[in-house]
């Protein structure tokens, strides 16, 4: 899901650790769990894999964090950050916990599907060189999204990559 009340965040990149996957530019886990668990959705999955690979040749840095959920809040979100001094385009992608699965290591299967589903969002904005500001991503989930609630908009892609990523999961190691 994108959220569209996008809020334009500062974050220097001092201020995060380095990470192995630094190898992958485009790829930014705010900690050591999301690093460990994209790394596991790469082995479990060949849609988050095809998406990565897919980021890799964009223009696009998304920074991908955990944080437990709130009332209200949805598995998952992606929001725009702002553009960089280089000219790339930041994203945020935030991984929600839930009753029950409120760290990533008691729900890894459900973590996985929403990054495939918000990786798929993070490529549709990658897409449109126009998404340069919070007003111009904000129309642009309008534009093509399924406004389902207020300022919550989802795209019939997304959904197909969470249950893409779903089907991989249950059937086992690809």
């Amino acid at each position: 899901m994108s959220v569209l009340v996008a809020t334009v965040l500062s974050l220097p990149q001092s201020a995060r650790p380095v990470l192995a996957s630094d190898a992958l530019a485009q790829v930014r886990p705010m900690d050591r769990r999301v690093e460990a668990l994209i790394a596991r959705g790469v082995m479990r999955s060949r849609t988050i894999g095809k998406l990565l690979d897919e980021l890799s040749r964009t223009d696009v840095v998304v920074y991908v964090r955990s944080t437990p959920r709130r009332p209200g809040d949805l598995a998952g979100s992606m929001g725009f950050m702002g553009i960089g001094a280089d000219g790339r385009r930041w994203l945020m992608v935030t991984l929600y916990g839930d009753e029950g699965w409120t760290t990533l290591e008691d729900a890894e299967d459900r973590q996985l599907i929403t990054l495939g589903h918000e990786l798929r969002h993070v490529l549709e904005v990658a897409a449109d060189p126009g998404i340069t500001t919070a007003t111009a991503f904000a129309a642009f989930y309008r534009a093509i999204g399924d406004e389902w609630q207020k300022d919550r908009v989802d795209t019939q892609d997304a959904r197909i990559a969470g249950r893409q990523v779903a089907q991989e999961l249950s059937s086992g190691p690809q």
